[in-house]
């Protein structure tokens, strides 16, 4: 099923808003200094926006994408691989 993902029409396109404040850092200290920079009263989500995915061979492809954050847009291509796990994660 997982391998279907990329083959070409399967997948259009895809919003994920993530929020900023479950960003976490394994470092002491720098969580809350991470939220205050991402000023994550003011813009509290980040938006992953897929526009393409472009299937390359295997489980690699290459995703034209926009990521909207403290009211900006910033749009590109991304190389990514796909991996499935059935390994829940939390």
């Amino acid at each position: 099923m997982w391998s279907s993902a990329l083959k070409p029409g399967a997948v259009e396109a895809f919003e994920i808003a993530i929020p900023a404040a479950t960003l976490t850092s394994p470092r002491d200290g720098l969580d809350k200094n991470m939220h205050e920079a991402l000023k994550v009263k003011d813009h509290p989500d980040i938006v992953f926006r897929l526009l393409r995915l472009e299937p390359g061979s295997g489980a690699r492809a290459r995703c034209a994408a926009s990521v909207f954050f403290k009211s900006q847009v910033s749009t590109g291509r991304l190389p990514s691989t796909s991996r499935h796990s059935a390994r829940a994660r939390p």
